[in-house]
């Protein structure tokens, strides 16, 4: 930058002068042997207490990419040579990235280091390393070890200021047009608009658009480039309108064609304002440079013939179904069926998806019953078809005793030239046995090179590609089980991310699915709601934008907001009777975005309700292909949809899964890192405040914590679960169970499958825990108390963890309002205390868990040991403990059982079941136990659905006092204390919480 601020060109003097006398007496020829002679030591002195950045010299590698960690000896100092090649690599930002050896996709660390510690282009004052260590109130930024030198004439800071002005380079730096069009025209409208204000779009907000504000009113080269990688990561490239930009429409009120903003719509009252012309004509100019031909060239859709199924069994056989296109984008368009050619009789065609290049198309494609759901490539004109996916042996129907079939669909082109797509290739069915098991896999344009990259014990379906801050994730729709409610939610993994996924929106709503999720030009995402229970692929049409947070759909909770100027973060656009299932409307599904900001979409042309399931009734509903545009009700200003334009009419036929022709940007993909250094077959999790954890997670909304934080959790313990075969998930019908439950298995009477738990885990005094999990394995994580049974909300979303990942979550109370609170609302429920600041002493990474009176490191808990995997089978263990104990004269004897309860294994040879009788005894429904809600499948003396001992009537006789079970516990007659050994107790918990399944994990 040539302007330079009076206070800037001071601190460089002063700099000159406080170090004038040490350079008369020694003036070290290079940057390098200032470093080490005056910094290094700083460093020793300041930083490299083994609490903050230092870390033994054999421990260095191990840690995790992006930390400023220092290689220290014995007394923490930096005290070899290697050492200060590490300090200064370090301070520097030096990194070197190399490709790994183990998997695709990935790199590994030599130099743990970030990029651009120190800025060599401006005044040292502008370099990170300096303002990690300075107030705030003289232009730092937020530390974690607080403000090193409260001065700025320091003599300590006055060295590292020297030795960073020895480093500056004369070259000034290399800017592209348009990002001189940003600094020149666009940056500074977005400064004088107010946008970089700390509260706003400054680095301590909670929201995306994170910017870096200014020192003394000047900005360096580096704080102008990294606003505008963030600016652009807001923009739309693949539109050749301008307005069709997140940044651009965020600034105009909807009456404008604007979307709704925290912050106010009144920045710019008019749409020829001259900042806003500023940006917009630089959001022209990125356009332009990208060089994209964004005029679609037509449409391709799926016609089919009507058929119905459960949005989950995705390998059910649908004939009758091609691949048309319909160009140009008009009800007047030429309709071509692209498919007809490359099969013989019906054949089952779904999931297009165009290429970036708008050449190519991927699809899914069954050619017959005894043919798979396999993947497919051809031209757009429907020549040059290529099958990768090799699928075959498929049979109706999709289940049975001996198999799964196999289905290759909804594939995504990455921008890792990857191509991901969903698979039920493992054969086995997902949690609670009712649907195949699908993951996402990936594998080479041309079908090679496999790779399986989740692992979850669920559904994953319906891909989609989106954007955050401009990396690529891959969306999709998932089932998860909270307490006694099944919620279909959306998540995100980012592309190459080997592991955990993460929730997006929807996992405590009022509507059962969130499905089909599509990006608009603006960055909100469309969806369609659905029930349970529906066969159409369709309900109602919804949207969403993440960037708002959890949402409040009750109106009685608005009132309760916990965050300022609150903005609903969904909107239903169409009936949502279809997805309550209260009734019937029009159905939407496959919602679709174009270029110009319009979406097309599946609609059917009568209402029809989605839970009616006859024959003659499906044979009515036809989809035809529509053409809308999101606008604002003139009114309330939230998003509702304009008017609706029909492109595809045929009676008695569905025209679904409408996707371009045009051309597009994919947004760009990071590298994963991952430790080096950890034990081969264990994944790494850090809990910084468990009890803070249990609390989001038990309400996400913004309704604010109101400072009720469980104290009764003392430890963690990671239950896992294996993927149900064909013949364990086999219904037995309601006629072989006793109490009629449907889900009944040979597993189990009720909806589990086999599971055993790992742990447990230590939860310090200060919510902290780390420990180790195996990796590759389904788990989810459970609170448990002192007793060993489960409280407060589950951490009850499958994941797992591949080899050296690491995996972190929560935070303090004390920096929750500035870290989560923009969106989750604040911890007292006070607006206004929703953007708290850092709280610099208890947001440092110190922890219980990770570190012995502040300053010893603590190796991980390791619950992979013998000993600490507890695995229980009420077949082999507790069938005969319970006849052996329970079933004896005047207790739980078949002969005159004692409260109707007969204990005995086969109550006097007269039980036929296909369990074992005091199993099926201990499954009886009734109200005692659970939650009380009289559900139709609830259990008298096992929470079953639920798997929480706590609710468990059998756990409170075993123990004898009171839980939370609903019935009062009656204390007359056999005390069960008195009969069974404190193992033989926590066993019978152990078995609740396992899902009170009749087979163990290593049962036959």
């Amino acid at each position: 930058m040539q302007a330079k601020s009076r206070w800037i060109l001071g601190i460089s003097l002063i700099s000159a002068v406080a170090c004038q006398s040490e350079l008369d007496f020694f003036e070290p020829e290079t940057p390098r042997a200032y470093f080490d002679r005056y910094v290094a030591p700083e460093l020793s002195w300041r930083c490299t207490s083994k609490a903050c950045h230092g870390l033994p010299l054999e421990e260095y590698k191990s840690v995790g990419p992006g930390w400023f960690k220092l290689a220290v000896d014995e007394d923490n100092f930096i005290a070899s040579d290697e050492m200060r090649d590490i300090a200064y690599a370090e301070a520097t930002g030096n990194v070197i990235v190399a490709p790994r050896d183990d998997g695709p996709g990935t790199t590994k660390l030599k130099v743990d280091s970030a990029a651009g510690r120190i800025d060599r282009h401006a005044p040292p004052i502008f370099s990170d390393f300096v303002r990690k260590v300075i107030p705030v109130a003289l232009g730092g930024l937020p530390h974690r070890g607080g403000d090193n030198y409260v001065a700025l004439d320091s003599p300590g800071l006055q060295r590292i200021l020297e030795w960073i002005e020895r480093e500056r380079v004369a070259e000034p730096v290399a800017y592209t047009p348009a990002q001189e069009t940003f600094r020149d025209e666009a940056h500074p409208a977005l400064v004088r608009r107010g946008c970089l204000v700390t509260s706003c779009h400054g680095p301590l907000v909670g929201n995306f658009l994170k910017l870096e504000g200014s020192i003394d009113g000047e900005f360096s080269d580096r704080m102008v480039l990294h606003n505008y990688k963030v600016a652009k990561s807001f923009l739309n490239l693949s539109t050749s309108d301008p307005d069709e930009s997140r940044l651009h429409k965020k600034a105009l009120s909807p009456s404008q064609g604007g979307i709704i903003h925290r912050g106010s719509n009144e920045f710019f009252r008019t749409e020829d304002d001259e900042d806003l012309e500023a940006i917009r004509g630089w959001i022209r100019e990125e356009i332009a440079a990208a060089g994209l031909n964004t005029a679609p060239t037509g449409l391709l859709y799926v016609r089919r013939p009507p058929s119905t199924r459960d949005l989950f069994d995705v390998g059910a056989w649908q004939p009758g179904a091609d691949l048309y296109s319909l160009s140009p984008v008009s009800a007047s368009g030429t309709r071509v069926n692209l498919t007809a050619a490359h099969h013989v009789g019906p054949a089952d065609v779904r999931t297009p998806e165009v290429s970036p290049d708008g050449r190519t198309v991927l699809f899914a494609m069954r050619k017959g019953v005894t043919d798979c759901l396999n993947i497919y490539r051809m031209a757009v004109d429907g020549t040059d078809l290529v099958q990768l996916t090799h699928a075959s042996g498929c049979r109706e129907p999709t289940l049975g005793p001996d198999h799964v079939n196999e289905a290759n669909l909804s594939p995504l082109f990455a921008p890792n030239g990857r191509i991901y797509f969903v698979s039920t290739r493992g054969g086995r069915l997902a949690d609670k046995g009712k649907q195949p098991d699908t993951n996402i896999w990936a594998m080479n344009p041309d079908g090679s090179d496999l790779e399986q990259i989740t692992l979850g014990n669920g559904h994953e379906i319906d891909l989609s590609m989106a954007h955050k801050l401009g990396k690529a994730i891959i969306v999709f729709t998932a089932p998860r089980d909270i307490s006694l409610k099944r919620q279909g939610a959306l998540y995100f993994a980012p592309v190459d991310w080997w592991g955990d996924y993460h929730p997006m929106f929807g996992e405590q709503s009022k509507y059962p699915i969130f499905a089909q999720p599509a990006e608009l030009t603006d960055l909100r995402t469309v969806i369609t709601l659905q029930h349970w229970d529906g066969v159409y692929q369709g309900g109602a049409l919804a949207i969403f934008d993440r960037n708002m947070g959890p949402d409040l759909e009750r109106e009685e909770d608005l009132a309760k907001a916990a965050i300022p100027a609150y903005v609903r973060a969904m909107n239903v656009m169409t009936d949502d009777a279809v997805a309550l299932g209260t009734g019937a409307a029009v159905l939407w599904r496959d919602p679709a975005s174009l270029p110009d900001g319009h979406l097309v979409a599946a609609r059917t042309t009568t209402a029809i309700n989605p839970l009616v399931q006859t024959a003659t009734l499906a044979q009515t509903v036809s989809y035809d292909l529509v053409y809308a545009r999101v606008v604002a009700d003139p009114i309330t200003r939230q998003p509702e949809l304009g008017e609706v334009d029909v492109l595809v009419h045929e009676d008695g036929y569905w025209h679904v899964e409408p996707t371009p022709i045009v051309e597009r940007k994919l947004p760009s993909t990071a590298p994963t890192y991952l430790r080096e250094n950890l034990p081969p077959g264990k994944g790494m999790i850090q809990f910084y405040d468990t009890f803070m954890l249990e609390s989001v997670l038990r309400d996400a909304r913004p309704i604010g914590r109101s400072g009720v934080i469980r104290k009764d959790i003392a430890a963690l313990q990671a239950m896992f679960g294996s993927l149900l075969t064909p013949a364990d998930a086999l219904p037995l019908g309601p006629a072989v169970a006793r109490n009629g439950d449907p889900a009944s298995t040979r597993v189990s009477n009720g909806i589990h499958g086999r599971r055993w738990v790992m742990g447990p885990v230590p939860v310090e005094e200060d919510g902290s825990s780390l420990f180790w999990v195996p990796t590759d394995q389904q788990f989810f994580l459970q609170t448990i108390n002192a007793d060993g049974m489960a409280v407060g909300m589950h951490f009850d979303r499958w994941q797992f963890l591949s080899k050296g990942e690491a995996f972190g979550n929560g935070v303090r109370p004390a920096t929750y309002d500035t870290i989560c609170g923009g969106c989750h609302g604040s911890f007292s429920g006070k607006p206004e205390e929703s953007f708290g600041g850092v709280d610099i002493l208890t947001s440092a990474s110190i922890t219980m868990a990770t570190h012995v009176d502040t300053e010893t490191r603590r190796d991980p808990f390791d619950p992979t040991g013998p000993g600490f995997e507890r695995v229980v089978s009420f077949k082999t263990e507790l069938a005969p403990l319970l006849e052996d104990r329970c079933a004896s004269a005047g207790c739980h004897a078949s002969s005159a059982p004692a409260g109707g309860l007969d204990l005995s294994i086969d109550s006097g040879g007269a039980y036929a079941g296909p369990w074992s009788n005091n199993y099926e005894s201990l499954m009886r429904l009734g109200t005692g136990s659970g939650r009380g809600e009289a559900g139709p499948w609830e259990k008298e003396y096992v929470d079953e659905r639920s798997a929480r001992a706590i609710n468990s009537y059998l756990i409170e006789k075993v123990l004898d006092r009171e839980l939370e079970a609903p019935r009062t516990l009656a204390r007359a007659g056999c005390r069960a204390p008195a009969v069974l050994s404190d193992e033989e107790k926590a066993k019978l918990v152990l078995w609740v919480e396992c899902g009170a399944t009749y087979l163990g994990r290593d049962d036959p």
